[in-house]
């Protein structure tokens, strides 16, 4: 499998650089990803966006308008999240396994705005 490549300029604020060799799943840190509610990305400018739910993210996502580069972060409450990591360190396939919700998970209230 080919490796992850890192984050545009290794800024050192900016989502996790770290490269993989192989699948080992998304980073403890990251939490459960499909019981997630809401997620938080930072925008071109560096500021964080959020929170928003993961259907709103889903969509859009998948209207192309979160690039692979965007870092992104669970949030299980709403809560500000510490990190970010970038889609391909959270899921083996974002193209279809990006902010899905397990099933049985609760998909949450929609927030204003997200």
């Amino acid at each position: 499998m080919a490796e992850a490549a890192a984050a545009p300029g290794g800024a050192a604020e900016g989502p996790s650089s770290r490269k993989r060799k192989a699948w080992d799943g998304p980073p403890p840190a990251a939490g459960d990803l499909g019981h997630a509610q809401f997620w938080w990305y930072r925008d071109p400018y560096g500021v964080d966006q959020g929170p928003h739910a993961t259907t709103t993210m889903r969509s859009w996502f998948e209207a192309g308008y979160i690039p692979a580069v965007t870092p992104l972060a669970a949030s299980y409450y709403g809560e500000v999240p510490s990190e970010m990591w970038l889609a391909a360190e959270l899921w083996e396939s974002p193209e279809t396994e990006a902010f899905v919700l397990a099933e049985g998970a609760a998909a949450g209230p929609q927030l204003e705005g997200g």
